[in-house]
């Protein structure tokens, strides 16, 4: 799924319509990723990222090696990253 905008911002601050559109929480920095904003905080904001999510742990694995990557989680046998560009 691609994403124009997204936005990192600390869970703790963010509205309720901001939280409605959460993406992921990273691995990597346990950063927060949303895709609306508050005008009312200080957001991270990112261009033209896309998420890719995985079926397996061995499918996650050998793409995530091969790949410059904004964030990842692996959790609960779910498996997913972020990118920048198209897929």
């Amino acid at each position: 799924m691609l994403f124009e905008k997204i936005y990192v911002a600390n869970v703790d601050e963010v509205s309720l319509a901001m939280a409605e559109s959460f993406i992921m929480c990273g691995d990597k920095n346990w950063d927060y990723y949303f895709s609306k904003k508050d005008s009312d905080i200080e957001v991270e904001e990112l261009n033209n990222v896309f998420l890719k999510e995985f079926d397996s742990k061995s499918q996650f694995q050998d793409y995530i090696k091969d790949i410059d990557c904004v964030d990842f989680y692996a959790e609960n046998n779910k498996f997913g990253i972020l990118h920048y560009g198209e897929n």
